[in-house]
């Protein structure tokens, strides 16, 4: 019995954009601030859709990791207004002390 060599399919037009878009997003600074491992996760995806045995397993792997760049983008704007919240809460906690520091002087 002779065993073919298995061939992996080419890459998808939809591998190309979703690396792509993958790349545009590696470029916000604040995905990679705040939600680097999630976009990680993305790329590793990606890595598996390359490296697929079927280009269906490849279309579900792009499924995938768009959905993963997606969220990366979503969890940074989301982690990022947070930050700020908190940032304005403790500016906003630290009112009343100026604010009786003030009167102290006068």
């Amino acid at each position: 019995m002779i065993l073919g060599c298995s061939t992996k399919p080419p890459k998808s037009e939809e591998l190309v954009a979703a690396e792509q878009f993958y790349q545009d997003t590696l470029q916000n600074p604040k995905v990679n601030e705040y939600a680097a491992n999630e976009l990680n996760k993305a790329k590793e995806t990606l890595n598996s859709a390359t490296n697929a045995e079927t280009p269906e397993q490849m279309a579900s792997l792009v499924y995938v990791g768009n959905n993963q760049i997606n969220t990366a983008i979503v969890a940074a704007e989301i982690n990022a207004s947070v930050k700020r919240t908190r940032e304005i809460i403790t500016l906003i906690s630290n009112l009343p002390k100026l604010y009786d520091f003030g009167k102290e002087e006068q």
